[in-house]
C-alpha cells in the first residue's frame, strides 16, 4: 500500500528557512547536513570509486558539505543543486571560504524540473528523494545525464512496513516528504529506467544509532535552543528527530544507500 501527501516544493524551502539554524546544531559538523555525516559522505564515495577530475552532480546539495569534499579531495568538477535558498546561501559560502568557486558551481533550482546538464561521470545524492513527489522522472533525468557506464549512487529514507499508519504520515508531513519508497521499490523504478544495480544495502541499523545519539544530543542542548530560539523551536526538531527515530526502531521505515550503474 502507497500513500502520497500533497507537499508543494515551497513547503520544502520554508522548512529549512525556518528550522535549519537549530538542526544545524543537531550535527557535529553543520556542512555534512545527513546520517552518519562525514563518515557516510567518505562511504558513498568509496564505494562508487569516484576519480580525481570527475564531472559530479549532487542532487539536493544542502549546505555544501559533500560537493566541497569532493572538490577539495578529488579536484572534481561539481555542480549541486539545491531547492532550498538558505542551504544554497549556506553552500555558496562554505565554497568560497575553501577557494573552490572554480571547481563548484551551486544551481538553486527544484532537481524534479530543471534540465541537468549532460556527461555526468558520477551523479550522488544523499537523503534528498525523500523530498520528491516524483522520483521515478528524477531518477530518468539521472540515466539521461550520466555518461555511458556513468555511476548515479545515493542515500535515503525507505518504507518498511506495508502498513501505512498514522505515524507514518505525521512524520513523513514533519519532515515535508510526500512519500517514502521501499528498497524494492526503488530498485525496480531503477532496473526499469536502464540502470543495473551494484549494490543495495539496507542500513537502517546504523541510522538508529545515529539518531539515537542525536536525539540524546537535542536533549542536551535543550536549555540552549530555547534561550536562544524559544520553546516552540525546540519542540519541534525534537518532534522531528524522535519520531523519525521511533518510525525506524519500530522498522516502520529505515535507510538505504543504493549505486547503480548506466549500461
Amino acid at each position: 500500500m502507497k500513500f502520497k501527501l500533497k507537499i508543494e516544493p515551497s513547503t520544502i524551502d520554508l522548512f529549512y528557512s525556518a528550522h535549519w539554524k537549530v538542526m544545524s546544531m543537531f550535527f557535529d559538523d553543520p556542512t555534512q547536513a545527513h546520517t552518519n555525516e562525514l563518515k557516510a559522505t567518505k562511504e558513498l564515495i568509496d564505494k562508487t570509486e569516484i576519480f580525481k577530475g570527475a564531472k559530479v552532480l549532487d542532487i539536493g546539495s544542502g549546505p555544501g558539505g559533500l560537493v566541497a569534499y569532493l572538490a577539495k579531495n578529488y579536484q572534481c568538477h561539481v555542480i549541486g543543486i539545491e531547492l532550498s535558498k538558505v542551504m544554497c546561501d549556506s553552500a555558496r559560502k562554505l565554497i568560497e571560504s575553501q577557494n573552490l568557486t572554480n571547481l563548484v558551481e551551486i544551481i538553486h533550482g527544484d532537481a524534479q524540473k530543471i534540465e541537468f546538464e549532460k556527461g555526468f561521470n558520477f551523479i550522488l545524492s544523499m537523503e534528498v528523494f525523500s523530498h520528491f513527489d516524483d522520483k521515478e522522472k528524477v531518477i530518468r533525468k539521472c540515466f539521461n545525464s550520466l555518461k555511458s557506464r556513468g555511476i548515479f549512487a545515493f542515500t535515503d529514507s525507505i518504507l518498511k512496513t506495508k502498513e501505512i499508519t498514522k505515524e507514518i504520515k505525521d512524520i513523513c508531513s514533519v519532515w515535508v516528504s510526500p512519500y517514502l519508497e521501499t528498497i524494492d521499490g526503488y530498485a525496480q523504478i531503477l532496473k526499469s529506467t536502464g540502470f543495473s544495480i551494484i549494490k543495495k544495502e539496507d542500513i537502517t541499523n546504523e541510522a538508529i544509532q545515529y539518531y539515537r545519539n542525536r536525539n540524546n544530543k537535542l536533549k542536551a542542548l535543550k536549555e540552549k535552543i530555547v534561550s536562544k530560539y524559544g520553546e516552540d523551536a525546540f519542540n519541534n526538531a525534537s518532534k522531528a528527530v524522535s519520531g523519525w527515530l521511533s518510525l525506524m526502531e519500530k522498522r516502520l521505515s529505515g535507510h538505504c544507500r543504493i549505486i547503480c550503474k548506466k549500461a
